[in-house]
């Protein structure tokens, strides 16, 4: 718990300020407005730097998502922290196995076993390089992509500091640049009018189509299989979850 920060929006505080009440305040990183999944990232990643002190290994986890085998997820996610440690140039994706054409997803097409020094040839790493990434394709791209064995992509990103600031950097130099201030500001008042007068100033970034769809030999990719994973984006999707894990859901039902 004490190496947990969680991205907020400002205009949710009647739902998170009950939720995240046992977390110390530094540990919650308040957005003033949305600028997009970039600008969460890059604000976390200021945050965690200034909480750590040192270099160190951050992942990302999406609030609102769903795994019917959360040890599928653990075993994935160890993995990956291992390989971002051997490898701190790169940021790691974790890849849902796809089982259908879905065009509302980013899609991950994997590369070349990614060689790991202290593994023997004999057992490779399971992690590959990135090919290319496609963010919510047509449905004619998606089945290509399905026929392949591409996977979907989950948006946990785990990898080094440093590895995601290089890879904000290049991807996306000025606005990356905007939040060194945040991590010079001071105290948390100065902090956060600072980052009221960034985030009015910058403009919205998509985290994947902005950043991961222009990261190339940045990336890897650890595929995590038969966890079924579930964006809950959309109120059909809550419902399938629902009825699978044979919970009531009256309300959702009429919201559906």
């Amino acid at each position: 718990p004490d190496s947990t920060v969680c991205v907020v929006l400002r205009e949710h505080q009647r739902f998170f300020l009950p939720e995240l009440r046992s977390l110390d305040r530094s540990q919650i990183v308040e957005q003033p407005t949305n600028r997009g999944t970039a600008a969460a990232v890059a604000y976390a990643l200021r945050r965690v730097a200034a909480l750590a002190k040192r270099p160190t290994v951050v992942g990302f986890f999406p609030s609102d998502h769903h795994y019917a085998n959360s040890l599928a997820l653990q075993r994935t996610v160890a993995l990956a922290s291992s390989a971002a440690r051997t490898h701190p140039d790169r940021v790691f994706l974790v890849g849902a196995e796809a089982t259908e054409p879905e065009s509302d997803y980013g899609w991950i097409v994997p590369g070349s076993p990614l060689i790991d020094p202290a593994q023997p040839a004999s057992r490779p790493m399971p992690a590959r390089t990135v090919s290319r990434f496609w963010e919510k394709p047509s449905p004619e791209v998606a089945r290509a992509l399905l026929s392949r064995g591409c996977l979907w992509n989950t948006f946990i990103v785990i990898g080094s500091d440093q590895a995601f600031g290089r890879l904000l950097e290049r991807t996306q130099p000025a606005f990356w640049s905007e939040f060194e201030a945040i991590g010079a500001s001071g105290t948390p008042a100065r902090e956060a009018a600072a980052a009221r007068a960034m985030f009015n100033r910058i403009q919205p970034v998509d985290f994947s189509r902005d950043v991961l769809e222009r990261g190339g030999s940045s990336l890897a990719v650890l595929p995590m299989p038969n966890a079924g994973w579930t964006d809950l984006g959309r109120p059909a999707r809550v419902l399938d979850v629902l009825t699978r894990s044979r919970l009531p859901h009256p309300r959702l039902r009429l919201a559906a």
